[in-house]
């Protein structure tokens, strides 16, 4: 095997092993939410929740869509 080779596959090695060493960080899933996200989620929620797409006609449901839309744009 030729040196270059074998001296780059011991330096790949060694970088893999100082990433494996080192702890990643990770988003946590789980956390609570800031309480200024929570209110903004409880009235989203309370808006989505009086909905009642079973009632809806296909021009309708486009509706909520937008408002949503509009809502988003706000934040």
């Amino acid at each position: 095997m030729p040196a270059a080779v074998a001296k780059h596959a011991r330096h790949t090695l060694e970088a893999q092993k100082q990433q494996v060493s080192q702890p990643l960080s990770q988003v946590d899933l789980f956390t609570n939410l800031p309480a200024t996200d929570s209110v903004a989620f409880g009235e989203v929620e309370t808006w989505a929740r009086a909905l009642n797409p079973d009632e809806f006609s296909p021009r309708e449901a486009l509706q909520p869509l937008y408002q949503l839309k509009k809502l988003s744009d706000q934040v």
